[in-house]
C-alpha cells in the first residue's frame, strides 16, 4: 500500500472529507487529494499533523513514516503524540525530555535554547539523575549559558553552529566551559553518564537550540539514533506550532 493509499484509508475511517482534514491540519485546499493520488509527497510536518488529527495508533504512525515497527518506534510514536498534545511551550519542552527518556530507558536529557547568539539552558528531565546534577550546578539551569563562538570546543555550541549531531563517551565535552572542568567531572561521576549524544533543534531551517541525551553505559546510540533524530525534528515542529515559542528566543 502506498503512502497516499494509507492516508486515504485512515481519513475515511475517521469519516473526514479531504477538505475537513486540510482545514484541521492547516494546509491548502487540494493538498490531501494530491497526497492520496501520489502526485506530491507530504512534508514530515504534515504527516505529524495528519497522525494527530486522525488519532493514529503507534503502528500506523510508524507505517506512515515507513519506519520498521519495534519497541523503539512505538516509543517514538507515544512520545511524539504527547508532544503535540499541548500548545504551551513549557509543556512541549518538558514533555520532550521526560517522555522520550522514559520510553527509551535513557538516563537523562536536557535542552538548550539560542537567544541572541548565546546558548542558554532551558529544560532538563524531571528525574533523580537531573536532580543530582542540578544540586551540583553553580546556578539555576536557566542561567547557565555560553556564547555561540565558532572557536568553542563545547559540543552543544558545535551542534547548533554545524546543525549536526555529536556523540561522545564523556559528558564533560557537552558541559565545559559552561561549568568548570572540576564541577563537570563531579557531575559526570555523580550521575553515572557514560555516553551522550546531541541533536540540533531546527525551525524553518534555522537552528534555535540543541538537545542532549545520556546513557549510563558506553553505547553509540546506533539503535536509537534514527528515533532520536525524528523526535528532535518533532520538537522543532511542535515549537513552531506553539504560538508562544517566539518568547523563548527573546
Amino acid at each position: 500500500m502506498t503512502l497516499g493509499e494509507k492516508i486515504k484509508q485512515y481519513r475515511k475511517r475517521s469519516n473526514k472529507s479531504q477538505f475537513e482534514l486540510e482545514m484541521e491540519i492547516g494546509i491548502s485546499p487540494g493538498s490531501i487529494s494530491r497526497f492520496e493520488n501520489g502526485e506530491i509527497n507530504p512534508t514530515k510536518e504534515s504527516l505529524y499533523k495528519i497522525s494527530k488529527v486522525l488519532n493514529l495508533t503507534s503502528h500506523e504512525i510508524a507505517s506512515l513514516f515507513d519506519i520498521k515497527i519495534n519497541d523503539k518506534t512505538i516509543a517514538l510514536a507515544k512520545a511524539s503524540k504527547l508532544l503535540h498534545s499541548s500548545l504551551k511551550v513549557e509543556d512541549v519542552l518538558q514533555n520532550s525530555v521526560d517522555e522520550i527518556v522514559y520510553q527509551l530507558d535513557l538516563l537523562a536529557a536536557y535542552i538548550t535554547i539560542l537567544r541572541q547568539d548565546v546558548l542558554y539552558g532551558e529544560t532538563s528531565t524531571k528525574n533523580i539523575i537531573s536532580q543530582v546534577a542540578k544540586k551540583l550546578f553553580p546556578q539555576d539551569i536557566k542561567k547557565l549559558n555560553i556564547k555561540l563562538d565558532p572557536q568553542s570546543s563545547n559540543l552543544m555550541v558545535k551542534t547548533v553552529l554545524n546543525k549536526r549531531s555529536y556523540y561522545r563517551e564523556r559528558l564533560i565535552e557537552f558541559m565545559v566551559p559552561v561549568v568548570s572542568l572540576p564541577i563537570a567531572l563531579i557531575i559526570e561521576k555523580a550521575t553515572g553518564v557514560k555516553s551522550s549524544i546531541s541533536f540540533p533543534i531546527i525551525i524553518n531551517n534555522k537552528c534555535i537550540g540543541a538537545i542532549c541525551f545520556a546513557k549510563n553505559h558506553v553505547n553509540n546510540f546506533s539503535e536509537e539514533y534514527d528515533i532520536l533524530k525524528y523526535f528532535t525534528e518533532n520538537i522543532g515542529i511542535s515549537l513552531n506550532n506553539a504560538k508562544q515559542y517566539q518568547q523563548l528566543l527573546k
